[in-house]
């Protein structure tokens, strides 16, 4: 059941980010191996950070970033960061006051600048489908679901049957109530 309900978000969520102009959605979970916080990107209002003089600017503005530092560059000359709260094994040591980029990571964006998740990364990119793949496959999960969780056809003969018995219960009801 927790499955089911599960799936159903996740594809109401597919519907939503499509609705949104996304072409991919997140799934997954973190596995704590801390490899994303040694190799950051940072983006200051949907432009790469490219050297160290604009990344000590977006720090005067935004003190969040002093967490980070600069540890190397990427293939393409960009600076790469990590974050001095990452402890030995992997773990965040402010976890609570992480800022956005952390809690958001990671998100489309790293595929649109040309990034990659590491192989360590619990999260993968699933691109969005079209709503009938969606409907498609909510359907086959509902034919898995168990019978007793289905909605049960019930005929016209039953419906009018059924709405006797509940407006006599009413009625049955009202009358105990008056007594």
């Amino acid at each position: 059941m927790k499955y089911v309900i599960t799936q159903i978000i996740q594809s109401i969520n597919k519907l939503i980010y499509r609705l949104m102009g996304k072409s991919y959605i997140r799934e997954g979970k973190c596995n704590q191996c801390g490899a994303c916080c040694t190799m950051i990107l940072l983006f200051n209002q949907s432009k790469l950070v490219k050297n160290e003089e604009e990344f000590e600017q977006l720090k005067e503005v935004f003190s969040e970033y002093e967490r980070f530092y600069i540890r190397g560059k990427n293939p393409s000359g960009n600076p790469l960061f990590t974050c001095k709260y990452l402890g030995d094994g992997g773990e965040c040591k402010d976890y609570k006051n992480r800022p956005l980029i952390c809690r958001d990571y990671p998100n489309e964006e790293i595929l649109r600048t040309g990034g990659i998740l590491v192989s360590t990364c619990g999260f993968r990119f699933v691109p969005v489908k079209d709503f009938d793949k969606v409907f498609d496959r909510e359907m086959e999960i509902q034919e898995e679901v168990p019978f007793e969780l289905k909605l049960i056809q019930v005929t016209d003969e039953e419906k009018i049957e059924l709405n006797s018995t509940l407006e006599a219960g009413n009625d049955n009801q009202i009358d105990n109530e008056q007594a």
